[in-house]
């Protein structure tokens, strides 16, 4: 009876390690789904997407230094940062880790 009483307690106590292990990694799933989401809707602004593709174009003209002027905003940071971090989870991807 012993017996069966300590294998019963040893799952029980492995089964609830494994189900808390689970749920964490859920969360942590749903956290990095919504934060890419996040990151493609700053990426496909249209008025960001223009303004970064006449910045990288026109270089140093005046309608490129203007673009560049506008990309200095918390926005174009903002964009910035999200098209880095889109790459870099890419070749996270790519690479499988």
């Amino acid at each position: 009876m012993k017996k069966i009483f300590a294998f019963v307690t040893a799952v029980t106590l492995s089964t609830s390690a494994l189900a808390g292990n689970v749920s964490n990694d859920m969360d942590n799933a749903g956290t990095d789904l919504k934060d890419k989401i996040a990151l493609e809707k700053i990426v496909n602004d249209d008025r960001l997407q223009y303004l970064h593709k006449e910045m990288t174009n026109y270089g140093f003209s005046e309608s490129g230094m203007d673009a560049r002027l506008q990309m200095m905003s918390k926005e174009g940071e903002a964009y910035h940062n999200a098209l880095d971090r889109l790459e870099a989870s890419k070749k996270e991807d790519i690479s499988g880790t």
